[in-house]
């Protein structure tokens, strides 16, 4: 006779609601292509029926192949690199990446207890942070030609950053 034991973990969310938030931010992100008028119709439309398709098939490049297109639509446009736009699918791609990679671990009949969103809602909000405040930067760089002296503090800084980053993230181990 085998005594199996039940471990009640409580209420949480319905393994679905990660393949949702992929539907909605995958359209959302598509939806800010509205806003240029020079992106055809038809790689739009292609780009929203493609987001609506991707939830069902989160564990294949379906994501990679959204985002990737939704990035060469927004890269083809012309205009400041920094505009709204630009700006607004920065977090709608990283959400479309983060919320694939949930659904293809997550089974949809499954519970997820909300805690579990903890630690990667905080590495978002950390990567959201540091390239908003990279792009606020840049931002306030001027547009022409730099002196090399200031071409080259940007290159150590920038190493420097990665450094650190590298190193917080093995420290953490």
């Amino acid at each position: 006779m085998t005594t199996e034991s039940v471990v009640e973990l409580g209420r949480g969310w319905p393994g679905w609601v990660p393949r949702l938030v992929l539907m909605l931010s995958g359209l959302g992100a598509a939806g800010v292509l509205l806003l240029d008028p020079r992106v055809n119709g038809i790689a739009l439309g292609f780009l929203i029926a493609f987001a609506l398709v991707v939830p069902w098939v989160p564990a294949t490049p379906a994501p990679a192949i959204l985002i990737g297109g939704i990035a060469v639509a927004v890269a083809a446009g012309n205009g400041d690199v920094l505009r709204p736009e630009v700006l607004a699918e920065i977090p709608l791609l990283h959400l479309v990446h983060v919320s694939a990679s949930f659904g293809a671990l997550v089974p949809v009949r499954a519970v997820i207890r909300p805690g579990a969103f903890a630690r990667p809602l905080r590495r978002f909000v950390v990567v959201q942070a540091v390239t908003f405040a990279v792009a606020g930067v840049a931002a306030l760089l001027p547009t022409g030609r730099n002196p090399t002296v200031v071409e080259f503090a940007g290159l150590v800084a920038s190493t420097g950053l990665v450094g650190v980053a590298i190193w917080l993230v093995a420290r953490r181990r």
